[in-house]
């Protein structure tokens, strides 16, 4: 064992006070634990569509589509007269 293998596993204390230990979880499903900047319980990778069967990656891209608006169409004006029910409020 060389002087440098001590350093390849070795995270110095400055660094580590900045990072935060998270879980990374991979296409596959299997999870490796990583350091980032943020705060995150759990980073989930996207999975990559080209190795993805016709029926997931179809699904994949319909969720990226954008949604449609709909449109909802004016009733006029409201006929409510709220002087009709203040007998059941209570004061």
């Amino acid at each position: 064992m060389g002087p440098w293998r001590a350093c390849l596993g070795k995270i110095g204390r400055p660094e580590a006070i900045k990072l935060y230990k998270v879980k990374l979880m991979r296409p596959d499903g299997s999870v490796v634990f990583a350091r980032t900047a943020e705060p995150r319980v759990l980073i989930q990778l996207p999975i990559d569509l080209r190795t993805a069967d016709e029926y997931e990656r179809r699904i994949r891209i319909a969720e990226r589509r954008p949604m449609v608006k709909r449109e909802f169409e004016d009733l006029g004006e409201d006929t409510f007269n709220h002087q009709k029910y203040t007998t059941q409020w209570k004061h």
